[in-house]
């Protein structure tokens, strides 16, 4: 009997996620982004060049699933490669001056997608959802 609890509290959490991340998704393709574009898209910072390696490092993912990424958000205008000042070798990435803009409507659009996502919870639900997945996240690690 116990363990369907757990199967149970397990369906019901992946249930959530699927949603919640399904949702994200849908908001972000109306942006004209997949997931790991806008990812990418918002580590890139105003004024800073990443190389792959880096940009790939803080998304968790392997250079050469980033490189496609960069591809596509090249061909759209919004990143441009440039080679490195000390080290020809090295290409870093970093936006234009209209992915800078690109980047700035698309966080705050998705930003407000989440706020509007969560807004038929309370204060006090939310803060007992997230006090019960802190105690998930501490005991599952």
């Amino acid at each position: 009997m116990v363990e369907d609890l757990y199967i149970a509290c397990h369906r019901k959490l992946m249930d959530l996620s699927w949603r919640i991340i399904k949702k994200s998704r849908c908001n972000l393709a109306e942006l004209g982004f997949a997931w790991n574009q806008y990812s990418v898209l918002k580590i890139l910072e105003q004024d800073q060049a990443m190389t792959l390696s880096e940009i790939s490092a803080r998304v968790h993912r392997k250079n050469s699933n980033v490189t496609p990424i960069i591809d596509f958000l090249v061909s759209k205008g919004i990143a441009e490669r440039i080679p490195d000042e000390k080290d020809r070798r090295i290409i870093r990435v970093r936006l234009t001056d209209e992915g800078v803009a690109i980047r700035e409507q698309a966080i705050a659009h998705h930003d407000n997608f989440i706020r509007q996502l969560y807004s038929t919870l309370d204060e006090e639900e939310m803060k007992s959802f997230m006090d019960i997945v802190d105690v998930f996240l501490e005991k599952i690690k």
